[in-house]
């Protein structure tokens, strides 16, 4: 508002010296136009600021919040009750100490030095009054397996899963893969799947047909990037063969730096399913019955094909 005034003084003084000339008046009645020219540019000036603020208020957590309809789905599950590995680049240590939040890591240093891990769990549990989480209850494993230089080998991802499944996790979060197969990983995950865990990973960002592994496997939920035009993100990797494409482009979360930063990926799209998926599983808990992972799929497939919206499918869980 601060900066609207001088520039709405100088538009006022314009208008009144326009009449003034156009209209040949002089002296004293000329002022009146000058007020009237402010008066009228003010009130433009001020409904345009009332009303960009209203539009803003709205989208205070981003846009996928309103989209996913977040505060009704969270007057039916938080994700109480559930445990969410997040196999990423661990927590920051603002995240760290959460009661609800156990951190381990497999690689040097137990501290987010690459940020996307501090992300995805901003995503999932939210951060203060700045990012709403979509499952601010769920309990999180955290377990590091990245370092600032992105480097993952395939030995540390199966030690994470396999202590994921021992850490008794309800949901398994994968915001990454490979091209490559590794066949153990492969093994370890069928194993974990019949045990009731629901696998969630991401498609990829390199705008290829091909689908990154471990999401390109039959029974791995497998999540590609909407943005906010509700088109598929242009990054997206085999997004038709994708069981969902979830909200991923400028997407609203936190930094290593705790500063609000808006970012895009396949990586986003795939915390923000592994959160809702707790809320599922919280739901038909509630209710006295799991489901396994073959209807939590075909609920997504349903509303990525449009047939439920997430409140709907959410709520068809009796």
């Amino acid at each position: 508002m601060k900066t609207i005034v001088p520039i709405v003084l100088i538009i006022g003084i314009i208008v009144g010296v326009y009449f003034h000339k156009r209209l040949g008046l002089y002296k004293i009645t000329s002022i009146r136009y000058v007020v009237l020219g402010i008066m009228v540019i003010s009130i433009i000036a001020c409904l345009t600021v009332v009303y960009t603020n209203a539009s803003t208020s709205k989208n205070t957590y981003g846009w996928h919040t309103e989209y996913m309809q977040y505060k009704e789905l969270h007057e039916v599950a938080s994700g109480k009750g559930q445990k969410i590995a997040l196999i990423d680049s661990g927590l920051s240590s603002f995240q760290v100490n959460d009661k609800r939040t156990t951190s381990v890591s497999l690689v040097n240093g137990e501290i987010d030095e690459n940020g996307h891990g501090t992300m995805m769990y901003s995503l999932i549990r939210g951060y203060e009054n700045s990012i709403m989480g979509i499952a601010p209850e769920a309990e999180i494993i955290a377990i590091k397996v990245m370092s600032e230089d992105e480097e993952i080998k395939p030995a540390i991802i199966k030690e994470a899963i396999q202590l994921a499944v021992t850490k008794g996790a309800t949901i398994i979060s994968l915001s990454l893969g490979s091209y490559n197969e590794n066949e153990e990983i492969k093994e370890l995950i069928i194993e974990s799947i019949e045990k009731g865990i629901t696998f969630v990973s991401s498609t990829g960002d390199y705008e290829s047909a091909d689908m990154l592994f471990p999401a390109k496997m039959k029974d791995v939920i497998s999540v590609g990037s909407l943005s906010a035009n509700l088109e598929v993100s242009h990054f997206t990797n085999a997004a038709s063969e994708a069981t969902i494409i979830a909200p991923g482009d400028e997407i609203k979360s936190i930094g290593i730096d705790k500063k609000v930063q808006y970012t895009s990926g396949t990586s986003q799209a795939t915390a923000i399913i592994s959160g809702y998926i707790a809320l599922i599983k919280e739901k038909a808990m509630d209710n006295g019955f799991p489901l396994d992972n073959q209807k939590i799929i075909k609920l997504l497939e349903s509303i990525n094909k449009k047939e439920l919206t997430y409140l709907d499918a959410l709520l068809s869980i009796q």
